[in-house]
C-alpha cells in the first residue's frame, strides 16, 4: 500500500514539527484520546450496524489495467478517480476502467513525478516536486504551473475559495529553518519557520513518510501534520489556526524518534518504526464528526470525535460479510471522504489480488 519506504545512504527524510499556536482554551475542540486507549482494546463493531449503507465496487482489472496497490482515492460526483503505482486512473461507479488522467513520462503533457495531487474544482493538479501538471477530468492537459523553488515543496494544502496554495516543506536533516510556504504562481508572499531541530545519528538510515501533511477529505476545510497534535485551519490573514487538538499523552509517537535510526533498529525483528506509539493521521470531517486513523496499516482502527456531544470513540469495525474473500484481517477504515461528503471510502484487496474492491460508506 506504500504507506512508507526505507531509504539508504544519503537521501534525506521528511519530517514535520509540532509547534502550536497558542490560543485561548475555548477557540477549538479538544479531542481527548490517550484516556479512551487507556481502557484498553478498541470496541469491535460491524459496519452494517456502524452504518446505513454499504456500497461496494469491485474495479475492473485487465492486461491494460492492473493495481496493486493504492495511494489515494478521490469520489468527485460519479467519478472514481484512483492514484496507484504512477498512475492516475478514473473509473466509473460500476468498477468500470475509463481511462488515465496523464501519464509518468518525459513529455510536456506527462508528469516526470506523482508525488501526490489534489483536485480543486475540476482541476487535477499533479505534484512534480518543483511543478505542477495540470488536467482536467476528461484527461485534457491544460498546462503548468510553476511553484516556488523551495526544495522538496511535496504536499499542498489549496486554500479554498482561492488561487493560494499552503506548500509543506519537507524537512530532510531536521535542521531546515522553513516548515510551510503560502504562495500563487511562482510566488511565496509568506512563510512560516520552523522553530524545532533534530540532530540524525547516522547519515546511512533515514524513514519518509507519504504524506506528511494531509488536507481534510470532503466539504470542510482544514489539515494535519503527521506528528503534530494540532489539526490547523487558516485565516483570512493567512495565519495557521487551530481547529483541534489531539491529546494522545503516553501513546504519542514523537517526530525525533525518525531522526535516531541506525540500520541495527530497522533490522531488527518485529521492529516498529512508531517504537509502540501512535502516530494519526486525520481523514476528514463528515457531518459533524472528525475521522481519524493511525498512519500504521497493520493497526487498523477508527478514531472519531463528534463535535455535537463532545464524544471520542476508539473501533475496529468489521466486515459484516465476505462476499468477495477480502484478505485476513480487513477491517473498514475511513481513509478518504467524497468530494461532497456524502460517503466515507476505503478499499480491500482479495485474496487473490483480483479487482480490488472501493467500499463506500453513508453514515
Amino acid at each position: 500500500m506504500n504507506k512508507w519506504i526505507i531509504l539508504l545512504c544519503g537521501v534525506l527524510v521528511a519530517c514535520s514539527n509540532s509547534q502550536t499556536k497558542t490560543v485561548k482554551e475555548e477557540s477549538f475542540y479538544q479531542i481527548e484520546l490517550s484516556s479512551l486507549l487507556d481502557k484498553g482494546a478498541a470496541q469491535k463493531i460491524s459496519l452494517d450496524k456502524w452504518s446505513k449503507k454499504i456500497h461496494y465496487i469491485p474495479l475492473e482489472t485487465n492486461d491494460s489495467i492492473q493495481i496493486k496497490s493504492i495511494n489515494k482515492i478521490i469520489l468527485d460526483n460519479d467519478k472514481l478517480l484512483i492514484v496507484h503505482s504512477d498512475r492516475i486512473s478514473l473509473f466509473n461507479l460500476d468498477g468500470k476502467y475509463l481511462y488515465d488522467i496523464g501519464r509518468k513520462g518525459e513529455g510536456i503533457k506527462e508528469y516526470f513525478r506523482l508525488y501526490n495531487l489534489i483536485l480543486r474544482n475540476d482541476t487535477i493538479f499533479v505534484n512534480e516536486g518543483y511543478d505542477l501538471k495540470q488536467y482536467n477530468l476528461t484527461g485534457t492537459y491544460l498546462g503548468k504551473m510553476q511553484i516556488p523553488h523551495i526544495r522538496h515543496m511535496l504536499d499542498l494544502y489549496p486554500l479554498s475559495n482561492s488561487n493560494v496554495f499552503l506548500g509543506y516543506i519537507d524537512n530532510f536533516t531536521g535542521q531546515k529553518d522553513k516548515r510551510f510556504a503560502f504562495f500563487h504562481d511562482t510566488t511565496a508572499f509568506k512563510i512560516i519557520p520552523n522553530l524545532e531541530k533534530y540532530e540524525r545519528v547516522t547519515d546511512c538510515m533515514v524513514w519518509s513518510f507519504s504524506p506528511e501533511m494531509k488536507p481534510f477529505s470532503g466539504v470542510v476545510s482544514a489539515f494535519k501534520e503527521l506528528f503534530n497534535d494540532t489539526i490547523y485551519q487558516v485565516d483570512i490573514d493567512y495565519n495557521l489556526s487551530p481547529y483541534a487538538v489531539i491529546n494522545l499523552g503516553k501513546y504519542k509517537a514523537k517526530k525525533d524518534f525518525i531522526f535516531s535510526l541506525t540500520p541495527e533498529m530497522i533490522l531488527k525483528k518485529d521492529f516498529d518504526i512508531f517504537n509502540d506509539k501512535i502516530a494519526i493521521s486525520a481523514t476528514g470531517e463528515k457531518d459533524n464528526i472528525i475521522y481519524m486513523v493511525h498512519y500504521n496499516v497493520d493497526d487498523p482502527y477508527t478514531f472519531s470525535f463528534d463535535k455535537n456531544s463532545k464524544k471520542t470513540y476508539y473501533q475496529q469495525i468489521i466486515y459484516p460479510n465476505d462476499q468477495y474473500q477480502f484478505k485476513d484481517e480487513s477491517f473498514f477504515v475511513p481513509r478518504f471522504i467524497s468530494t461532497d461528503g456524502k460517503y466515507l471510502i476505503d478499499f480491500e484487496f482479495t485474496n487473490n489480488n483480483d479487482k480490488p474492491v472501493i467500499v463506500l460508506v453513508e453514515r
